[in-house]
């Protein structure tokens, strides 16, 4: 057979594509998608996800009956059977989110189980396709309205109809996105050969400039953090906690060395060289927090009423410890709205907020424990950005889930696989011309 022929085959082997595969597609895209969550009914998810059962379940039996008893899938049903019990007593109402946790937390268990690299490059090469396609068309969207994607942040469903599409990201795709930057860069710094680096920096630019454009200042300075983490604990003998907590008193050091005037000084500098709109100001108000004198940005500081909607709902669980203020138009009146953890505790207390952010981190430890070792460091990374941005902002979309339980853990997996092959090919390589040495010595000695 020719080499012609060779490739010939194999692009006829890769685009065949089994029902079982295109559902999984369909079903990590989905939850993805800008409109699922707010805009399309949950039958549509309940119908794709059984789709991807029984197909799945068809494909590999044992992949799926270790996943239904995993610690992770078990594990993931604990706070939404928990919740039931404030749904029946009125105090609660049923969260479509917290179900998508067992769902997507066995998807991912399945995937690791079944061990089936090709499916799961499927998977991630659709999911970063997907990625390219929506930055680039939200970047046109960007041209014609500069703040599209801020206004998508807006709570008011009817209000966002009219600028919302399956490919313009809005507030929870450009956090989403966040990780997978913060994932692609540490990747690089790790997997050094020429094209992964070369097409990865191309995407990380791309989704760069869409975070600039898009104005969302935290996603910004959550991928400089996560990037430095990534950077510092490349080497295998760096804790990633112990990274973080060195950088946050090396920040208190420079306040205390240099003073607060002197750093909002150097932030406004910074704020210069950034183009007038929504990003300029969030910058400004940030080096107002830490000036003496006047503030440069007269009004409401954004910044200043972000700590108080926090400090809200912080005294509110603290008023209301065990249970929580519940869901009722009037308790909502009582909750800041803008930290999914803090105002979790204090809408539902201790039992069900404290539960809600276990859950979360556990599921994420027992994740993290199915990822080679070479690539634990930088899912660590991840989950440290996921509390800051779950303490900072709103994070209980599925999507979110989607990203740091599934895509991540591919994406490493994916890369392991490939590191693993070219071992493999080198040690080959080396003992055969180990053996050709031996044979020409040998050829030499006899004669």
């Amino acid at each position: 057979m020719t080499l012609t022929e060779m490739n010939i085959k194999k692009i006829r082997i890769r685009s065949k594509i089994s029902v079982q595969e295109a559902v999984s597609c369909v079903f990590v895209l989905w939850l993805l998608n800008p409109i699922t969550h707010d805009y399309l009914s949950p039958a549509y998810v309940i119908v794709i996800a059984a789709m991807w059962y029984f197909t799945a379940n068809s494909q590999n039996k044992s992949a799926m009956g270790k996943a239904l008893n995993s610690k992770a899938f078990i594990f993931a049903w604990f706070y939404p059977l928990f919740m039931l019990i404030y749904v029946a007593a009125g105090h609660a109402k049923l969260e479509k989110s917290s179900i998508g946790m067992p769902l997507i937390v066995l998807f991912y268990m399945y995937c690791y189980y079944r061990n089936n690299k090709k499916d799961d490059s499927l998977i991630l090469k659709s999911s970063i396709f997907y990625f390219i396609l929506m930055a680039s068309y939200t970047l046109l969207e960007l041209k014609k309205n500069p703040y599209i994607s801020r206004l998508l942040a807006n709570g008011d469903k009817v209000f966002k109809a009219d600028f919302l599409s399956p490919l313009t990201a809005g507030y929870t795709e450009i956090y989403y996105l966040v990780f997978f930057v913060i994932s692609a860069f540490g990747a690089a710094l790790i997997y050094k050969k020429r094209n992964f680096r070369y097409f990865y920096a191309l995407l990380i630019a791309l989704l760069l400039f869409l975070f600039i454009r898009a104005q969302y200042t935290i996603a910004i300075l959550l991928v400089l953090l996560g990037t430095a983490l990534a950077w510092f604990t490349r080497y295998r003998n760096k804790s990633v906690w112990l990274v973080f907590v060195n950088m946050f008193f090396i920040i208190l050091l420079m306040f205390l060395i240099f003073g607060t005037d002197s750093l909002a000084e150097f932030v406004y500098l910074v704020s210069d060289m950034i183009p007038d709109g929504i990003l300029k100001n969030r910058v400004i108000q940030i080096g107002d927090l830490f000036y003496s004198g006047n503030p440069m940005m007269q009004g409401r500081n954004g910044a200043v009423v972000r700590f108080q909607l926090y400090s809200k709902s912080w005294n509110t669980f603290l008023s209301n410890f065990f249970f929580g203020v519940g869901d009722s138009e009037m308790a909502l009146a009582l909750v800041g709205g803008h930290s999914t953890f803090i105002d979790r505790l204090a809408r539902y207390g201790i039992f069900g907020g404290g539960l809600y952010i276990i859950s979360r981190i556990y599921i994420l430890i027992l994740v993290r424990k199915t990822i080679s070792d070479r690539w634990k460091r930088l899912y660590s990374i991840n989950m440290v950005i996921f509390l800051l941005l779950s303490i900072l902002n709103t994070s209980n979309r599925n999507s979110f889930l989607m990203m740091l339980i599934v895509i991540l853990p591919l994406f490493f997996e994916c890369i392991e696989e490939k590191l693993r092959i070219e071992s493999q090919y080198s040690e080959r390589k080396e003992n055969c011309e180990y053996i050709n040495d031996r044979e020409r010595n040998s050829g030499k000695t006899e004669s």
